[in-house]
């Protein structure tokens, strides 16, 4: 999974992004979107602990982390990979 996002690409600009992003891009309290996914994905067996940390994401993140990391969901799922 790679996901390279430039301030002026379609999605950057739909949704207020102003700085890139990539897979490996890491933010201030979660780590990488990578690390994140595989987290994320490490909880598929247990719906309540995925909750858990996606609220626990949405507290930590920024609106443009979030909307990023759930971009990174979409295209694991699209990829076969969550």
């Amino acid at each position: 999974l790679n996901i390279n996002i430039s301030p002026d690409s379609q999605f950057a600009l739909k949704y207020g992004i102003t700085t890139p992003f990539t897979t490996d891009t890491k933010t201030e309290i979660e780590g990488t979107f990578r690390d994140m996914v595989n987290k994320y994905s490490s909880f598929a067996n247990n719906l309540e602990k995925q909750d858990a940390y996606f609220t626990q994401l949405e507290t930590n993140l920024t609106a443009q982390e979030l909307i990023i990391f759930k971009a990174h969901l979409q295209q694991a799922k699209k990829l076969g990979l969550q």
